[in-house]
């Protein structure tokens, strides 16, 4: 694969949606300006690769092939899908599109083909290795027992978790509020603590009574102690 068309690479944008705050139009025109489309596109100083120019050696941590090697993360990025992946998570670290040289942080000036090509994409690539398109959304989502690669993955991911531990927090409050309203836990800890309070008492009683026959055993050896030493 090397050189798509604009409609294409609108396919692959439009297929998960752009990042928020910008549109398919944009990303179409930003491949276009930094690789005229081209999948293989190598910059002049040898960084970066592919439609969206991926610094490799810079955002290895979001190209597990990288930490391999630069050269695999190279090879990665061939990957029209890959490539807008990471892409897409470069402008969302960035907040801006200061990464990409082509507008040099501007919004992109949005041409004609750019804006024909979004109105129009083709999901031949999107849909490419098990992706199929939902007729009556337009998104791109995997078949049956195929795993779907979003930009939004790792930001999702995030929030499940935190918003997990939040979730068993308060589920947990509530279980104790329902508890301690419920008036028969409070009879079965009075039964409870009561039964406790019996155990406690009966054992002090024996143990007093234990006490006073040690003490009256001790007596009468004593006495017969004493009477035997007087005779």
């Amino acid at each position: 694969m090397a050189k798509l068309t604009a409609r294409q690479v609108a396919g692959i944008v439009a297929g998960t949606g752009p990042p928020r705050g910008t549109t398919v139009a944009e990303w179409v025109q930003v491949a276009m300006d930094e690789s005229s489309l081209n999948t293989e596109a190598l910059s002049p100083t040898g960084c970066c690769r592919g439609l969206w120019q991926i610094n490799v050696a810079k955002h290895k941590d979001k190209i597990p092939e990288a930490a391999v090697s630069v050269a695999n993360g190279h090879q990665a990025m061939k990957s029209p899908l890959r490539n807008w992946h990471v892409a897409g998570l470069i402008y969302q670290e960035a907040g801006s599109w200061r990464p990409w040289s082509a507008v040099r942080g501007a919004k992109p000036v949005v041409s004609s083909t750019a804006r024909d090509a979004a109105a129009n994409p083709d999901y031949s690539i999107a849909t490419s290795g098990g992706a199929v398109r939902d007729p009556t959304t337009g998104k791109v989502g995997p078949e049956p027992g195929v795993e779907a690669i979003s930009v939004l993955d790792p930001i999702e991911g995030l929030a499940k978790s935190l918003f997990g531990g939040f979730e068993a927090i308060v589920e947990f409050l509530n279980r104790m509020g329902a508890w301690v309203s419920d008036p028969h836990n409070w009879t079965r800890v009075g039964y409870v603590t009561g039964g406790a309070l019996l155990v406690i008492v009966a054992g002090a009683a024996v143990a007093s009574e234990t006490k006073a026959g040690q003490a009256i055993v001790g007596s009468t050896v004593a006495g017969k102690a004493g009477r035997a030493l007087n005779r």
